[in-house]
């Protein structure tokens, strides 16, 4: 509605369940799972490079990304887990502004309101 949402609770208590239900009560599109650990590139919160049957490379978009542009809601589990900086050095712009977002293969994800 508008507004972020951190669920804070141990483990195993159903902060998933609980997020994909609200998703889908309030008419989100669908909720999109990242998992987060300690090795993940700022980067590849947003795309990732991945090779074609046929031995090229391409970006591919990641669940944070493809639920921005869906209109989903976006799971962070684990968000703890990124080195200091990455998550705000990867989407800082988007959550503080929610206008423009330039993109690892050189595209930009712009909000509808400044399209």
């Amino acid at each position: 509605l508008g507004h972020d949402v951190c669920l804070l609770a141990p483990k195993g208590v159903g902060k998933t369940s609980l997020a994909r239900r609200f998703a889908q009560l309030f008419g989100y599109g669908e909720a999109y799972s990242v998992f987060c650990h300690a090795d993940l590139p700022a980067h590849e919160l947003l795309q990732r490079r991945a090779t074609t049957p046929d031995g090229a490379t391409e970006w591919r978009d990641s669940p944070l990304l493809l639920a921005a542009r869906r209109g989903g809601v976006a799971l962070l589990d684990g968000i703890h887990r990124l080195p200091r900086g990455t998550f705000a050095g990867a989407v800082g712009p988007l959550c503080v502004e929610r206008s423009l977002l330039s993109l690892p293969d050189g595209s930009r994800l712009v909000s509808a309101a400044q399209w």
